[in-house]
């Protein structure tokens, strides 16, 4: 499945970033991740911004976002999930990132994985391949 990915702040930021994107701090993945796609796409957006935050956690980020700290880019369907977080459509879209789950063949037609990918797959808010449908990345 494709995760699709928001630029993220509070209600306060998001009127930061209307006014003066300049002034707005960034939060980001650690020096580790700092190669990720969505990385990239947030310094290039906002090249004169400090880098208020780091942290390898999506979960924390949203934290930061919502109490005001700066901008993130996160997975959309954590996003929606945290109260207070708003998406930020000014500067389009960020890069979205392809989910992959692997497991060997011969557990394909187990109750348990079928239900497990078909749970992920409504959490998520996409349609999931599950383990018999021949178009999904990991059949057979």
């Amino acid at each position: 499945m494709t995760m699709p990915y928001g630029l993220y702040g509070s209600a306060a930021t998001v009127r930061t970033v209307s006014d003066d994107p300049r002034s707005v701090s960034l939060i980001l993945m650690n020096s580790a991740q700092a190669h990720f796609p969505d990385v990239t796409w947030l310094l290039d957006r906002f090249p004169h911004s400090r880098r208020a935050f780091t942290s390898t956690s999506r979960s924390v980020q949203a934290q930061m976002c919502r109490r005001g700290h700066g901008v993130a880019v996160l997975p959309r369907p954590l996003a929606e999930g945290v109260e207070g977080l708003h998406r930020i459509d000014l500067f389009g879209e960020p890069p979205s990132r392809d989910v992959w789950v692997g497991y060997h063949q011969d557990v394909r037609h187990m109750d348990r994985l079928r239900a497990l990918l078909d749970i992920a797959g409504r959490m998520l808010g996409h349609s999931a391949s599950g383990p018999d449908d021949p178009s999904g990345p990991h059949s057979g």
